[in-house]
């Protein structure tokens, strides 16, 4: 596990017994629901798994095919186009899996299109007088997430 890792599972573990010790404070959750949550308090979230671990021509072979695949050929292609853009820019970030890398852009404290967009920019990836075409896309974050290519945190999926 690294060092944000573990960083990330404590503040999580943290702001969830924060967030249910001021919830019985103020009489928001049940005597029968504070027990259920120390009998079964949340799990740490996982490091590694499979599909974050893939090379990223199995992650675009996989994502591009059924069920992910978009029936209408335009919109396949604009798919493909922001998905390798999207894992370019992650490729670009310290870590041994897109979930690493994920965490370590610093997309999970931000809006991570807007730290893409900026990347695809710097990079000469689009130009600063284009469309924040990068800015808008957030198919290919949907896409990775629902592949479980990436796994945002709470906070993050609350926030969109």
């Amino acid at each position: 596990m690294s060092g944000a890792q573990e960083s990330m599972t404590a503040l999580a573990g943290a702001k969830t017994t924060a967030a249910c010790s001021a919830g019985q404070q103020e009489g928001r959750f049940s005597r029968a629901l504070a027990k259920r949550l120390e009998e079964f308090p949340p799990r740490a979230s996982a490091q590694s798994w499979t599909a974050t671990a893939e090379p990223k021509k199995q992650v675009l072979e996989r994502l591009l095919a059924p069920p992910f695949a978009h029936g209408y050929p335009g919109s396949q292609k604009v798919r493909q186009r922001d998905l390798v853009r999207t894992l370019d820019w992650l490729e670009t970030q310290p870590g041994g899996t897109w979930q690493d890398r994920w965490i370590a852009s610093g997309a999970e404290d931000g809006d991570w299109r807007v730290i893409a967009g900026k990347w695809a920019r710097l990079t000469g990836r689009m130009s600063a007088g284009a469309s924040a075409r990068y800015e808008r896309q957030n198919v290919a974050g949907l896409v990775l997430v629902s592949g479980d290519v990436i796994r945002p945190g709470l906070d993050w999926l609350t926030r969109k």
